[in-house]
């Protein structure tokens, strides 16, 4: 699947936000329970983009998650043992986005996606996170990065609340996800 992956895995995320709005709003500070939910969107957008299987991963076998497949929180694969269609790390800490990063470039999937949070303005995260991908030259990571301290105030808002980064070496594209 060509690069358009990115928008169609961010529409169908989007929408799966909007859906379930209230929920995701009132566990906003409950990292785990954000992690389920999140990685719930993850699993259903990946069906909708992908159309194939989705391994969501948490600790063990619990509320339908299996465990982790190379310690990555997400992995989208097609049954095979080929390479993993789509890694994806869901990153509730704003201060572990370059180690997520840095252990996304390290796997060889299709695509990678880290969907987290940050405290700094956007342009100081990217400029730090493109101190971790210009060593990675050949690779691409996709990014979906939301302000830390806010969630969007109504279900319509989740597809600009989001600001959608692609890396790849040195070059860096900002992008909402409207």
């Amino acid at each position: 699947m060509s690069e358009n992956w990115f928008a169609q895995f961010s529409s169908s995320f989007s929408e799966y936000l909007q859906q379930n709005h209230a929920t995701i709003v009132a566990l906003w500070n409950d990292a785990p329970a954000w992690t389920r939910v999140v990685g719930e969107a993850v699993a259903s957008a990946s069906k909708a983009t992908f159309g194939t299987e989705v391994t969501v991963a948490r600790r063990g076998d619990r509320d339908g998650f299996k465990c982790e497949y190379l310690s990555i929180d997400c992995t989208v694969h097609d049954g095979t043992w080929g390479r993993p269609i789509l890694m994806v790390e869901l990153e509730n800490n704003p201060r572990q986005l370059e180690y997520s990063t840095w252990k996304l470039l390290c796997a060889r999937p299709n695509h990678r996606l880290v969907i987290g949070y940050r405290r700094r303005p956007l342009d100081e995260v990217v400029s730090s996170l493109s101190q971790i991908t210009r060593l990675h030259p050949e690779e691409s990571i996709h990014f979906l990065l939301a302000d830390w301290d806010k969630p969007a105030q109504t279900g319509d808002q989740w597809a600009t609340h989001y600001a959608g980064v692609v890396a790849r070496g040195e070059s860096i594209t900002k992008h909402g996800l409207a």
